[in-house]
C-alpha cells in the first residue's frame, strides 16, 4: 500500500459521484452525491473534504465512466456534464494523484470479491486459470476483464461500443425501429441496447412496432409499466440482447473464470424480481460450435451487490501495485 496516511477514493460515474476515505486497509467515510446537484466535479469534491473533514491536500484517486480527451481533460458522453481536468485541478491546488476507467477499477475487486456479494446466475465451474469479466448496465455499459496469475492486471476495453448483434427476426425489427425513432445514421452499438438509456429504447421501438403513438421519456416508466404486455416484452428483449452481449464477451476475452454482473440498471432489474434468467440464457448460448458452448455452459455468472464496488476496486489495485 501507499505510504500516505490517508487517501480520497472517487468513483464518478454519469449518474452519481461516490467518494471515500482510505485508511491502510480500511475504506470509510462513504458518500454518495447526484452529479446533477453539482456545478462541477470540483464542487462535490470540495462538499465532500468538507463533510468528511479531509485536507485540501490530501491524495485523491479517481475511477471515471469519462474518457480523456486530446487535452487529457475527462468527458462524460452521458448525462453528466462535467468535465475533470487533473492539471487544472492539481494547478488549484488539489492533489490528483491518478485518474483511471471506472470498469478498470472495479475489475480489480474481482480478485477478492466476497461471497455474500454475489448472486448465482449460472453455478459453472471454478476455473482459476481463465480471465474474469465484469460488465454493467447503468447509464452507459462498462466492461473490463481481470487477468488472473502471479502478475495480475485487469484490460480495459471500449466494449460498450462494440457493434450491436441480432439473432431473431424480432430482435431486427426493434433495432431497425430504434434506428428509425431516434434517427440514427450509424450502426447500433450494445449500450444504446443494454443500458437505462437503451431498456427505454427497446421499450419505446415495441411501442412503436405495436402502433402506439405515446412514447416514453424515461426508462423508469418501462418498470412503472411492468403489468403491460409491451414493457414486459421490453424487459425480454433487453435480457436477450444483454445474453447476446455477454456470450460475445466471454468468447472474445476467453473470459471462461466468470462473468459478473454489475451496474444500476442489473441492480434494479435484480431487486425487483425482474431478471429474465430464461430470456438471458436463450441467447449467451444460442447453440453454436459444441466446444464454445460447453466453455459457456461451465461459465460462473454471478450478480454482484456491491454498490461500491468500483471503490473496493481501487483498494485492490493499490495493495496490489504498492
Amino acid at each position: 500500500m501507499h505510504h500516505y496516511p490517508m487517501m480520497i477514493l472517487a468513483d464518478i460515474g454519469g449518474t452519481h459521484a461516490r467518494f471515500a476515505q482510505l485508511n491502510g486497509e480500511e475504506i470509510t467515510h462513504v458518500d454518495k452525491y447526484k452529479a446533477a446537484d453539482y456545478g462541477s466535479f470540483e464542487d462535490a469534491m470540495r462538499a465532500y473534504y468538507a463533510s468528511s473533514g479531509a485536507a485540501h491536500s490530501t491524495p485523491i484517486y479517481i475511477a471515471t465512466a469519462a474518457y480523456p480527451d486530446h487535452e487529457d481533460i475527462w468527458r462524460f458522453v452521458n448525462r453528466n456534464k462535467w468535465a475533470i481536468d487533473p492539471q487544472a485541478l492539481n494547478k488549484a491546488g488539489w492533489k490528483i494523484t491518478h485518474i483511471l476507467n471506472d470498469f478498470e477499477a472495479a475489475a480489480w475487486a474481482l480478485a477478492d470479491i466476497d461471497n455474500s456479494a454475489r448472486h448465482v446466475i449460472q453455478k459453472g465451474v471454478n476455473n482459476t486459470e481463465h480471465p474474469l469479466c465484469l460488465l454493467g448496465p447503468g447509464t452507459g455499459l462498462g466492461l473490463a476483464y481481470f487477468m488472473p496469475g502471479q502478475s495480475s492486471y485487469v484490460q480495459k476495453t471500449h466494449g460498450g461500443h462494440m457493434l450491436a448483434t441480432c439473432i431473431s427476426p424480432e430482435q431486427r425489427d426493434v433495432t431497425t425501429a430504434i434506428q428509425r425513432l431516434y434517427d440514427m445514421n450509424s450502426p447500433l452499438v450494445f449500450e444504446q441496447l443494454v443500458s437505462g438509456p437503451g431498456l427505454l429504447n427497446i421499450y419505446n421501438a415495441v411501442l412503436s412496432l405495436s402502433g402506439e403513438d405515446k412514447l416514453a421519456t424515461k426508462t423508469q416508466e418501462v418498470l412503472a409499466a411492468i403489468d403491460t404486455e409491451h414493457a414486459q416484452n421490453g424487459v425480454r428483449l433487453f435480457h436477450e440482447f444483454l445474453g447476446l452481449f455477454v456470450h460475445n464477451v466471454v468468447t472474445t476475452g476467453h473470459a471462461y473464470g466468470g462473468v459478473y454482473l454489475t451496474g444500476g440498471v442489473t441492480q434494479r432489474l435484480h431487486e425487483a424480481g425482474l431478471f429474465d434468467a430464461a430470456a438471458f440464457h436463450k441467447f449467451f448460448l444460442p447453440g453454436n460450435v459444441a466446444s464454445v458452448q460447453s466453455a459457456l455452459e461451465n461459465t460462473p455468472i454471478h450478480i454482484v451487490s456491491d454498490p461500491y464496488l468500483t471503490l473496493s476496486g481501487l483498494r485492490s489495485m493499490l495493495a496490489r501495485q504498492s
